[in-house]
């Protein structure tokens, strides 16, 4: 079960961006084929079948590559405003099965987060690149650059 903290002050709501697409690619239970660039709105399930897979960007500086056979719900995606025309970029998905790959790029201003919520436990980086694998029964992580909580 994933518990989210109260969205900061100021937070908006955005919606991601499914880029790119290959082969069976689906959101919520929809036609695959669909031209892109697609926006998706917190809560949208993106679905990817065999020989498949999908570029995601949750928020601007954020990229999610969805591997072949995995499902992936968006939680959050929020950009917060801050001082000298920073933001803070937050974003969450829960990887119900399957593998994402997930790249951050360090802002000059602001911060970055993605969370991925896996059936056995919550992954937590800002500004890294890692891929996960999940199933029913385990999840594992490879971190590439940084550092996953």
């Amino acid at each position: 079960m994933l518990l989210l903290a109260s969205s900061p002050a100021g937070a908006e709501t955005v919606k991601a961006t499914l880029a790119a697409a290959r082969g069976e690619v689906t959101i919520n239970g929809g036609k695959p084929g669909q031209p892109l660039p697609v926006t998706m709105k917190v809560g949208a399930v993106l679905k990817t079948g065999p020989n498949s897979s999908a570029i995601l960007i949750p928020v601007p500086g954020q990229t999610v590559f969805v591997d072949q056979n995995s499902e992936v719900e968006i939680k959050t995606c929020e950009m917060t405003p801050g001082e000298n025309s920073s933001w803070t970029r937050r974003s969450s998905c829960n990887l119900k099965k399957g593998r994402v790959q997930c790249a951050i790029a360090h802002p000059k201003a602001g911060a970055s987060y993605l969370d991925v919520v896996t059936p056995k436990g919550t992954l937590k980086a800002h500004g890294t690149g890692f891929a996960t694998w999940s199933d029913e029964n385990s999840t594992r992580t490879a971190v590439y650059a940084g550092v996953v909580t």
